[in-house]
């Protein structure tokens, strides 16, 4: 073996202990003054288990006849659905919940938990397990952005239970995840140890940067709601919960035959100024669906419920009142 062969095993070696190693050195500082989720609740919060892991979600209205149940996106709690809850609750019983690793739901580690709440097919279960907690005579689902995902996979796994779904923004085209090849590596013991601190870039520039892609006009943004999305960061074990999150994530494939079989009556509502999630995707699934309505909102971002709410409550009620549910 010549001297370069060797001497290129040995910068090769030297390689390998740097990427495999380096993540070790760094110093991953625990987190201080962060909170109980029970000692963050508010006035109209709620919890229930599911698994030993609460889940934690907003009610206003009771109505045996109906109940309203809404999912909010990636990075944002069931605050997303403020300015619409009271105005909802004339429908029937409405419950904004919040997904595991935001607001003040589970920040459960793994050894806490039966199963993997962070993964998609758990997120389906905990909102057939919220529908069941509810329990009304009819259920609409609402969903935005990967709310609006996990609302139609969940739809699409039970449809006899939801008598109808409504849709806002939906990122079922474009649902998030890493690739399948890189999974593998968020699971060993490096992407473990470094994995809360990338985390936590959502609660500095990275996570101001995606909330202002949400809205059409960034400066609409009020300190109140950027107040409502630091929640999530306010809890104990975020950044390891959400780091749980993220890693378990992955994109959705839906049978075109699937969704061409939902036979329930689908309400969608695009803001056309949508950065995100592109109107044309919108404009798909409603020709995928046979029975939706695609509706537009002028002026207004991936966030609609919260960029245009009166549009988009009035879009809603609407719609409750044709289906008369």
């Amino acid at each position: 073996m010549t001297y370069r062969i060797r001497l290129g095993f040995v910068f090769l070696a030297i390689f390998l202990l740097i990427i495999f190693l380096a993540p070790f050195l760094v110093t991953v500082t625990p987190l201080e003054g962060l909170a109980n989720a029970e000692s963050l609740a508010f006035e109209n919060s709620h919890f229930f288990d599911y698994q030993n892991q609460p889940i934690h979600y907003l009610q206003e209205g009771e109505n045996p006849e109906l109940a309203l149940v809404l999912l909010h996106g990636f990075g944002s709690n069931a605050l997303s659905w403020e300015a619409l809850l009271k105005p909802l609750s004339n429908y029937g019983t409405v419950a904004a919940f919040d997904r595991p690793a935001f607001g003040l739901s589970t920040r459960g580690l793994k050894d806490s938990w039966q199963s993997n709440p962070y993964t998609p097919e758990s997120q389906v279960a905990i909102t057939l397990a919220m529908t069941s907690e509810l329990k009304a005579a009819k259920t609409v689902l609402v969903g935005n952005s990967a709310g609006g995902t996990i609302a139609l996979q969940t739809a699409l796994a039970r449809p006899e239970q939801f008598a109808g779904l409504i849709l806002i923004s939906p990122a079922v085209y474009a649902s998030g995840g890493p690739p399948s090849w890189m999974r593998p590596l968020l699971y060993l013991p490096q992407a473990t140890h470094v994995g809360p601190i990338i985390a936590r870039q959502f609660a500095g520039e990275a996570g101001k940067g995606l909330l202002e892609a949400a809205w059409s006009d960034p400066n609409r943004i009020s300190d109140q709601i950027r107040e409502n999305y630091a929640l999530s960061q306010k809890v104990a074990n975020w950044d390891k919960s959400l780091w749980e999150m993220i890693r378990a994530n992955e994109a959705q494939k839906f049978d075109p035959e699937s969704l061409k079989a939902l036979e329930i009556p689908v309400l969608i509502i695009a803001g056309e100024q949508d950065k995100i999630i592109p109107l044309a995707d919108n404009e798909k699934l409603a020709q995928a669906l046979t029975q939706a309505k695609l509706v537009r909102l002028p002026d207004c971002g991936h966030v609609p419920q919260e960029e245009c709410p009166e549009a988009t409550l009035a879009t809603i009620s609407t719609w409750l009142a044709e289906k008369a549910f």
